[in-house]
C-alpha cells in the first residue's frame, strides 16, 4: 500500500495497524484519503473484518457490529475494548464474538460479548446470532427469557 495517498491521520494509524497485521497490507485500499482494511476470514462464507479511518476515529466492523476508537495500540489484554488494536485482536483471536439481534429479517442491534459467555436473551420475537471470527463459537437463541 501506498501510505502517501492517505491523509496524515490515516497514514499513522496504516503503521500501526501493518506493524501489528503486515499480511493486512494486501487488503488495505486508500478511499479519498482514508484507510480502508478489508480482512477476508480464512474460513470461505465468514464475514470479513473492517477497519477504515473516517472522520480522524478508527472504526472497527465485524458482521453486523461496528466500533469506534481514538487510537491503535497495544494495550493488555484485560483491557479488550480499550482501543482499536484490543478491539480486533479480541475478535480475530475469538476472545469476543458479536451478538446480533433480529426481528424476523430485520437487525434489532448488535453487541460484542465475551466468547463462550451466554449472549443477551433474545427479546419477544428475536432471534440473537452469535458469530465468531472462526465459527468457535457461533449459535443461534431463539428462546426469550428461558435462562
Amino acid at each position: 500500500m501506498d501510505l502517501s495517498t492517505l491523509n496524515k491521520y490515516s497514514a499513522e494509524v496504516a503503521r500501526a495497524v501493518f506493524a501489528a497485521y503486515p499480511h493486512w497490507a494486501i487488503h488495505a485500499s486508500a478511499e479519498n484519503g482514508i484507510l480502508v482494511i478489508r480482512v477476508p476470514c480464512t474460513i470461505e462464507g465468514r464475514p470479513g473484518l473492517m477497519i477504515y479511518t473516517d472522520d480522524d476515529e478508527i472504526s472497527v466492523d465485524y458482521d453486523r457490529w461496528h466500533g469506534h476508537f481514538d487510537d491503535w495500540t497495544e494495550c493488555a489484554p484485560d483491557h479488550l475494548f480499550d482501543d482499536a488494536y484490543a478491539c480486533t485482536h479480541a475478535i480475530v483471536s475469538e476472545h469476543v464474538a458479536v451478538a446480533v439481534r433480529m426481528n424476523g429479517n430485520a437487525w434489532a442491534g448488535s453487541e460484542l460479548v465475551v466468547a463462550g459467555e451466554l449472549p443477551p436473551d433474545p427479546g419477544p420475537g428475536q432471534t440473537v446470532h452469535v458469530r465468531s471470527w472462526l465459527g468457535t463459537h457461533d449459535s443461534v437463541d431463539m428462546r426469550p427469557n428461558e435462562r
